[in-house]
């Protein structure tokens, strides 16, 4: 069987790489952090992405690349690091930088642009953080540390980088559903998995 090879271009190559889907902002990709024992979540990251990928450039066959992935990321592999595979067309590119915890957010305000439905799907992760970051600038001004968007319907969807949830009492946890406006998170997952595996009454509304 013939192996599989992936074009990668680490943010460290000099070289400068240009396509229409670059252009054009058309590209999928996931970021994970290591730990003293691997990946964290890997396996998740892994599908999602190349799930994403499958349905940005079909022609390119990711969903058959996953090996290749692992056995990629088993060489990159250092603990307490943070790491993103960004994919365009056919190529992979590849970060890598020393993880550093950010604090934790404490203030919340409300998002003044408001979530539209589209069709991209929840499990499509794109790049195009502007909206989000421009809120948070805004929020700042306003001494939050980051934004709840809501949608038409006044719905509460996702904060700037991150799932909701919300504790209703000691049983309950509320949480949007995945949605074009509400990315199917890899934490978010597998804190789902967490809570009902616990008896919590998970409520995805």
């Amino acid at each position: 069987e013939a192996s599989i090879s992936l074009k990668i271009i680490s943010c460290q190559t000099p070289e400068i790489y240009q396509s229409n889907s670059m252009n054009r902002g058309i590209q999928t990709f996931t970021s994970m952090l290591s730990d003293d024992a691997g990946f964290i979540f890997l396996e998740s990251h892994l599908d999602r992405l190349l799930k994403g990928a499958h349905f940005l450039f079909p022609q390119h066959k990711w969903l058959e690349k996953k090996q290749a992935f692992e056995d990629f990321l088993k060489s990159e592999w250092t603990p307490k690091h943070y790491y993103r595979l960004s994919i365009i067309d056919d190529t992979v590119f590849f970060t890598k930088k020393a993880h550093a915890p950010k604090e934790p957010y404490v203030s919340l305000g409300n998002a003044k642009s408001i979530k539209s439905p589209s069709i991209i799907p929840a499990y499509v992760k794109n790049a195009n953080y502007l909206m989000a970051d421009l809120e948070i600038h805004e929020a700042r001004k306003r001494k939050c540390d980051d934004v709840v968007f809501f949608d038409r319907e006044q719905n509460v969807t996702e904060a700037s980088t991150a799932n909701i949830f919300v504790v209703l009492n000691e049983s309950t946890i509320l949480t949007p559903k995945t949605s074009s406006m509400v990315l199917e998170g890899v934490t978010r997952g597998k804190l789902i998995e967490y809570l009902k595996s616990v008896k919590y009454n998970l409520i995805e509304s």
